[in-house]
């Protein structure tokens, strides 16, 4: 196995195997990288079609997760489209010099070892090995859910992508009610029975993006990516309705307590993410088990900041009126007008961020209105529809600001 001198972004989705007939975590992009490594050599036709498919609809993306793959070297995507092309300049000199064809892969080492000195007693192993064995090491031998070991890598990992799509990540962290007693009474046998079978139940209460983790003990930690807090709230019951009507030894039952947290609307990093999340829990069992509590009560997803700025909203078929937010989030936006307009009207808003960046253009659906004064509204607007590039530009726009607002967003 390679190891690395420098890592440039957080490690994350890449450690599992690709073909296993459980339930896997890796995201779709890896797994689509991962096929065509499967199939096709890296220099064939076939690969660099693949390849070329793969970029048009995720970008230099594809470049990170590749790399990763081939060289467990971790990349900027910018900076990884620029290795992937430097490995290809330097095997045509390899190959000018040799007078013979050199494998891709062969270039790459070259490349990586010789020329830009990246990598540290490079070994060589097969892929598929290399894929089997890591997942060993990050899988929970008793329960077969992944371990805490894989939780300090992936989170950060997705934290990141996260930040990159600007959307909601919610961890859940789940813990069984009343299990010291329930292995005094049965036996840690009976006690190991139970944690495998609620590992089942969580796992199947999951989606396929989602993650299950044994944190340790009888502690879960389950990670949602691209999720609102009021979609992991809906995970949550189900998991906890599942395991609360499930049998365990002898027709009795047990029951989780769990809280939640919302990631950037709750914290600011993964290891406040975790400690919210296990402080909501810890509140659900004082108010009495079997119960989901979220961070702070609070509905949020998204932080709000203070913005001011100008722009025109146009109710659907109506003509533009100009406005001025009051708040803005990556989720939604309020500002105020001199017109009513009732929850569940749809409206299209343009945001001009400044001169030379333009407008933000959005399509929301109005949340809530609030008489302020004499023909005076304030409207509140969650985003249902904004396109990658002003999502982005939104996202880079928030995080130059700093100072929150105390309202939440719906």
């Amino acid at each position: 196995m390679t190891t690395v001198k420098s890592r440039q972004a957080p490690m994350g989705d890449e450690q599992t195997p690709m073909d296993s007939p459980e339930r896997t975590w890796r995201s779709e992009l890896s797994q689509r990288i991962f096929d065509l490594l499967s199939v096709g050599e890296p220099d064939s036709v076939e690969f660099q079609e693949g390849l070329a498919a793969l970029v048009e609809e995720h970008g230099d993306e594809v470049f990170t997760e590749l790399l990763y793959l081939l060289s467990h070297l971790r990349f900027e995507p910018g900076e990884a489209r620029d290795h992937w092309q430097g490995i290809a300049e330097h095997r045509d000199r390899m190959a000018t010099a040799m007078r013979s064809a050199v494998d891709l892969r062969v270039a790459m080492v070259s490349y990586l070892v010789d020329t830009h000195d990246l990598l540290e007693s490079p070994a060589m192993i097969e892929l598929q090995s290399l894929e089997n064995a890591r997942n060993f090491a990050f899988r929970d031998s008793l329960t077969g859910l992944y371990n805490f070991r894989f939780y300090r890598e992936f989170l950060p990992r997705e934290i990141w992508r996260a930040d990159q799509y600007n959307s909601p990540l919610s961890l859940i962290v789940a813990d069984i009610d009343n299990f010291k007693s329930f292995n005094d009474r049965h036996g840690h046998d009976e006690g190991n029975v139970a944690l495998a079978r609620i590992a089942v139940l969580l796992e199947e209460s999951l989606r396929k993006v989602d993650v299950a983790i044994r944190y340790g003990g009888e502690e879960f930690v389950l990670i949602l990516p691209s999720t609102p807090k009021t979609g992991a709230q809906v995970v949550a019951e189900r998991a906890a309705r599942a395991v609360a009507q499930a049998e365990m030894h002898r027709g009795e039952r047990l029951t989780l307590s769990m809280g939640l947290a919302t990631y950037p609307a709750d914290a600011e990093n993964e290891r406040d993410l975790l400690r919210h999340a296990d402080g909501a829990m810890y509140l659900a069992k004082a108010k009495g088990k079997d119960q989901i509590e979220l961070y702070g009560n609070d509905r949020r997803s998204y932080s709000r900041v203070r913005a001011a700025l100008n722009g025109e909203y146009r109710p659907m078929s109506m003509e533009a009126y100009s406005m001025e937010t009051t708040n803005l989030g990556g989720g939604g936006l309020c500002f105020n007008s001199d017109r009513d307009m009732p929850p569940g009207s749809l409206v299209d808003v343009d945001l001009l961020i400044s001169e030379t960046e333009g407008n933000i253009h959005l399509a929301g659906r109005v949340v809530d209105t609030r008489k302020i004064a004499a023909d005076r509204f304030e409207i509140s607007v969650k985003i249902v529809e904004i396109g990658a590039q002003d999502r982005w530009q939104l996202a880079l726009y928030l995080r130059q600001l700093s100072t929150p607002t105390e309202k939440p967003e719906d």
